[in-house]
């Protein structure tokens, strides 16, 4: 369906009881009637007919509201058969205050994708918490498909992944609507010359007039104030990689009053995870993008500094000290060093494949990519959580969804919850023992080559969009051989490590085998490659930060050191 961009949305409530509908229709049309229209059905068959006509009018539906209890079809099967036919539109079930009875029919209804959100019911027209529920849901809504005027314009060359890879960043940090043009394309040749950047792409260019040629996450980031600690280069505590652990770990030190520095060069695994819906005080679920959002907030607010777009290439110790390198050339100086750098996806090792990396192949996901593909087929190899929920949120813009699998089951790397849902959804094909051998496109992804394992058959399916999930690999090769690693490359902590030399010396639970090194999150050998655990990891170090400072009695921070050349 493609509205058109001058017709409102639509705010659709469907309530039986005509007194707690009215409440809802009117406290939603008095906040938010000046930007959708709000249209009132007093039960699922009138609900089902107006959504008809919206859709055959090409009105897009925003939110769907529903009472829990309505007869004869309570608002979660409701809920339920409005998927088909408006895939983005969020849908809130509502209930009673203290009807507590009906959270396990609507906690069902949620895993199997039939709902999105929760709330109470408001108890009048001026409740602002569930008016703040609805704004949140609309916030998400437009950020998803597209709309307001945007306040960042991207423009690239195709085939470019610097590109790529800036667009991917920006999209999936930013709070606000952007654009991303391509050069060779009407609309993005006009940019480039309005802006006199012809052979100085990707440009970047704000709402306010500001432009950046020849952008990069670093360039970006200091434009846009991210990386604004720029003339300090000793800190207390110095956290690379900016994923759950990462920011857990910075925002806690960083309250107890340590000197904190954040480096980080693009951007979590975490941060690509569609729905969350396993962590505490988010029952409906978050997008791993926006919790990772929140957390670059709350670290900030908490004082913590950043340098964002910067890569670390080095760490060794130098006196009482450890010094990172980082890619520009400069070096910054820590009393302590916290490493939550996370895993790589791993490659298919297929050129096809690989070649159309950011032309219709993506190692990750990100629910921009899938709103590129709305009405197209798509794929994603991977038998993990992460893959299930890329296949689920695909599913609701993509006609059609395989999701290739080597294992002969699902249930070995997937949730319950998970594969309840995937495999109640129509436009999904599920292929187990099998693996893709083969992309077909010169520049452009057009189809996938599966083949059967068991049998060798094999078989080639449209897809325009190939997402990769198969598992991670440790971001380690560039550590000290000081820092000891398991087989696989992932830190060794506490314990785990090589026993002291000295029996007086002990090793704290996330302390590497180099001193003033930790390790946390999933870098480290022995975690639980989970959001939560990460999360509690990043916590839990900083107690240990604290322990180990008191223990060495850390010198105080030379003062007027030079700054190191290039640092920003």
């Amino acid at each position: 369906m493609h509205a058109s961009r001058q017709t409102q949305p639509v705010i659709v409530v469907v309530d039986d009881n005509d007194s707690s509908r009215n409440v809802m229709v009117h406290s939603v049309r008095r906040r938010f009637g000046s930007d959708y229209q709000v249209l009132e059905s007093n039960g699922p068959e009138k609900a089902h007919a107006d959504l008809r006509r919206l859709r055959e009018e090409e009105i897009d539906a925003a939110l769907i509201l529903a009472n829990a209890h309505m007869s004869p079809t309570p608002g979660t099967d409701f809920l339920a058969a409005t998927r088909a036919a408006f895939p983005t539109a969020r849908r809130l079930v509502l209930a009673e205050f203290g009807d507590n009875w009906v959270m396990q029919s609507i906690a069902r209804a949620a895993t199997l994708g039939h709902v999105d959100h929760f709330s109470y019911l408001p108890w009048g027209t001026a409740d602002e918490a569930f008016l703040a529920s609805v704004g949140d849901i609309l916030a998400d809504w437009s950020a998803e498909t597209a709309r307001g005027a945007p306040r960042m314009t991207l423009v690239g060359e195709r085939g470019d992944n610097d590109f790529y890879l800036l667009a991917e960043v920006l999209q999936r940090w930013q709070t606000y609507p952007m654009r991303v043009l391509e050069a060779g394309t009407s609309e993005g040749d006009a940019f480039i010359e309005e802006h006199s950047a012809k052979g100085e792409l990707p440009i970047v260019v704000m709402a306010d007039g500001r432009m950046l040629k020849s952008a990069t996450i670093a360039k970006v980031s200091d434009m846009v104030g991210a990386g604004a600690d720029t003339e300090s280069t000793t800190y207390d505590v110095a956290v690379i990689g900016l994923g759950p652990a990462g920011f857990s770990a910075a925002l806690n030190a960083a309250s107890e009053g340590l000197r904190v520095l954040m480096i980080n060069d693009t951007f979590s695994q975490a941060s690509s995870s569609p729905m969350i819906r396993n962590y505490l005080g988010y029952p409906a679920g978050v997008t791993g993008a926006e919790l990772m959002r929140r957390a670059w907030t709350q670290a900030l607010m908490f004082g913590a500094h950043a340098r964002i777009g910067r890569r670390a290439t080095g760490i060794r110790r130098e006196g009482a000290r450890v010094v990172v390198s980082l890619d520009d050339g400069s070096a910054v100086r820590a009393d302590v060093v916290m490493l939550a750098i996370g895993v790589d996806y791993r490659r298919m090792g297929i050129e096809s494949i690989d070649r159309l990396v950011g032309s219709g192949v993506f190692y990750g996901y990100n629910g921009a990519d899938a709103l590129a593909l709305a009405g197209e087929d798509a794929a994603v190899i991977g038998g993990g959580n992460s893959a299930v929920q890329a296949a689920i949120s695909l599913s609701r813009h993509a006609r059609s969804v395989r999701l290739v699998v080597r294992g002969d089951s699902l249930e070995s790397g997937a949730s319950e919850y998970l594969i309840e849902q995937i495999q109640i959804l129509p436009n999904v094909t599920i292929h187990l023992n099998s693996e893709v051998v083969e992309a077909g496109g010169d520049q452009q992804l057009n189809s996938l080559v599966i083949r059967d394992r068991v049998t060798g058959q094999t078989v080639e399916e449209p897809a325009s969009g190939l997402f990769v999930m198969i598992g991670a690999v440790a971001r380690t090769e560039w550590l000290p051989p000081e820092i000891a690693r398991d087989a696989r490359g992932f830190v060794l902590t506490g314990d785990d490590g090589p026993r002291p030399e000295s029996p007086e010396q002990f090793r704290l639970p996330f302390e590497t085998t180099t001193p003033g090194i930790f390790a946390l999150g999933d870098v480290r050998a022995g975690s639980v490659k989970r959001v939560a655990a990460a999360v509690g990891e990043g916590s839990a170090a900083v107690h240990q930060v604290m322990r180990y400072r008191a223990r060495r009695a850390a010198p105080e921070r030379e003062l007027g050191e030079p700054l190191a050349v290039g640092s920003a």
